[in-house]
């Protein structure tokens, strides 16, 4: 019976040790996860001011043209009116 119960304890270790090990290992697995996750969002967040920014160039480079061809369109009708 001692034997027995011994041989019990011994097993319920076994399996502890075998459970802690692939908890370690889940938990490995899950940080580089994290990291892989972390890493990526640098990398998009990156992106994101890249593209904000040159949007925001874009924008400020129409909104030039727009305001060119107005007046020109403006100088234009009061030459015509002018001209009548």
């Amino acid at each position: 019976m001692i034997s027995n119960k011994k041989q019990q304890l011994k097993d319920a270790i076994q399996i502890a040790r075998k459970a802690e090990i692939e908890a370690l290992i889940a938990t490995e697995k899950a940080q580089k996860s994290v990291n892989k996750i972390v890493k990526l969002r640098k990398e998009l967040d990156v992106q994101y001011r890249k593209l904000a920014k040159k949007i925001k160039k874009s924008k400020k480079n129409n909104d030039k043209k727009i305001e060119y061809f107005s007046k020109k369109k403006v100088k234009k009708a009061k030459k015509k009116k002018s001209l009548k």
